[in-house]
């Protein structure tokens, strides 16, 4: 018979809770600071100042870990995206593209995509969380431009303009660090060749 309190179990709910974000967090700074390849159950442990055992009791394995956090950082970036593009007038589209050139969780995304599609090749839990997003982030997109277009826009151009726009805007936040382009200039290409697309 189990004599535990409710909210003794919460706490201690709750503190396991602490700890696997505490993990989490540690195994994101690695990731940040090395890659895949440094990011050992071992250097999460050490990082998170906890101890291997500790670490397994929270999180069996690595790729578990990786699970979390590519679930957690997709689902930021996800409403990073849908927040913004909720923000936004309708009739400007170079708001919105700046807005989505410059997202909170844009410059995690050259660390963690890099990450992520590298492991997607070899992981198939990784590739389908990943189609996940993209099948996500390809309705956000559809939905926003539905409402911003004109209404007799062909349902045809509007999707191949969320293909590219996908394309792009990944592409831009993976090499915008490196190339270091001006996020208003890059909104307004992106907004002249929507308005070609849609004729």
């Amino acid at each position: 018979m189990n004599s535990e309190k409710p909210l003794q179990k919460q706490r201690r709910s709750s503190k396991a809770e602490e700890k696997r974000q505490q993990i989490l967090s540690a195994a994101m700074t690695l990731l940040h600071r090395g890659g895949l390849e440094n990011m050992s159950m071992r250097m999460i442990a050490d990082q998170a100042g906890i101890s291997l055992g500790n670490l397994q009791y929270h999180f069996k394995t690595r790729p578990e870990i990786l699970e979390v956090l590519a679930d957690r950082f997709l689902d930021d970036f996800f409403r990073d995206c849908h927040d913004n593009l909720q923000k936004i007038p309708e009739a400007s589209l170079e708001d919105a593209f700046e807005k989505m050139l410059t997202l909170e969780t844009g410059e995690q995304c050259a660390i963690v995509f890099k990450e992520l599609w590298a492991l997607s090749h070899r992981d198939e839990t990784c590739r389908e969380q990943l189609c996940r997003h993209y099948r996500k982030l390809h309705g956000l997109l559809l939905e926003w431009l539905a409402n911003i277009l004109p209404d007799n826009t062909d349902q045809s151009n509007v999707t191949a303009i969320v293909d590219l726009l996908i394309a792009l805007l990944e592409g831009y936040c993976v090499t915008a660090p490196y190339l270091k382009p001006d996020a208003r200039i890059q909104a307004k290409r992106l907004a002249g060749l929507t308005r070609q697309m849609i004729g």
